[in-house]
């Protein structure tokens, strides 16, 4: 008797996480014009993406040989800081917006900063700070140097959109910008759950930013968000409506007809 193999649904998951990811790396290669900038941060992005969650989802598969986990822990915090960073750099030149060398260069600084306490360049003690019940161990310095850069670039990114759609005029650049606002929510929601260590959600939710944010780069007429919102709205509260007449009429009919023989 064949015997089902636990790995089965992992492998599955791995073979279609990792077939969208290169769909969104060939869509964003095939870039629109005037793009293309955005198109191969994003192609980075994805492949960065790709390579985090696919490994991890091989190593819960059995396919890589890995004893520690803590490796993969710190995978979620240095890939997230990444993708933070390429995220912010997408979303200007995105919007075709000069002066990116500032990000950068905060960006190589992170960079080595992270190196340097990975190195212990700095001689600090296994202890860095003890007070009461509170101690912090110089292995989770690294973390949360990594966590405040992710902060800095998430924050960075969102004033940026921010900014931008309130200084933009035409109608048709501001729905654009408004997509964003999707894409940086489920970003974020993601990395937290991968904080978190709710793995399998925080891919799912990551994936679905990642063709999301390739829908907006390589899309030039996007649907408008206000119609959809609007039409969303319609047929919920026609949904309510209906639902509650429903109620109120069968309630209604039970109190006016208790006492009616059949």
């Amino acid at each position: 008797m064949s015997t089902f193999d636990p790995r089965i649904p992992t492998l599955t998951w791995l073979t279609i996480e990792t077939t969208l990811f290169l769909a969104v790396i060939v869509l964003a290669l095939r870039r629109r014009a005037g793009q293309e900038a955005a198109a191969y941060l994003l192609s980075l992005y994805a492949g960065i993406a790709l390579a985090l969650q696919g490994s991890e989802t091989a190593w819960r598969a059995g396919l890589l040989n890995v004893s520690d986990p803590v490796v993969f822990i710190q995978l979620h915090w240095y890939g997230a800081l990444s993708l933070a960073f390429l995220l912010v750099l997408i979303l200007r030149a995105f919007l075709r917006m000069g002066g990116s060398e500032g990000w950068v260069a905060t960006g190589v600084f992170w960079l080595i900063a992270l190196m340097l306490l990975a190195d212990n360049a700095f001689d600090l003690p296994n202890i860095v700070w003890s007070g009461g019940n509170w101690v912090l161990p110089r292995e989770q310095l690294n973390f949360g140097a990594a966590g405040l850069g992710w902060a800095v670039f998430t924050i960075g990114g969102v004033v940026t959109a921010r900014r931008a759609y309130k200084n933009m005029r035409q109608p048709l650049h501001r729905n654009r910008l408004i997509y964003w606002l999707p894409i940086y929510l489920l970003s974020i929601t993601a990395d937290m759950l991968f904080f978190s260590e709710q793995v399998v959600w925080g891919q799912a939710l990551r994936l679905v930013s990642v063709w999301l944010l390739v829908y907006v780069v390589v899309t030039h007429h996007l649907p408008d968000v206000r119609r959809i919102m609007r039409s969303t709205l319609i047929y919920v509260s026609t949904t309510l409506l209906v639902v509650l007449f429903y109620v109120a009429g069968f309630t209604f009919s039970q109190y006016a007809f208790q006492a009616a023989p059949g």
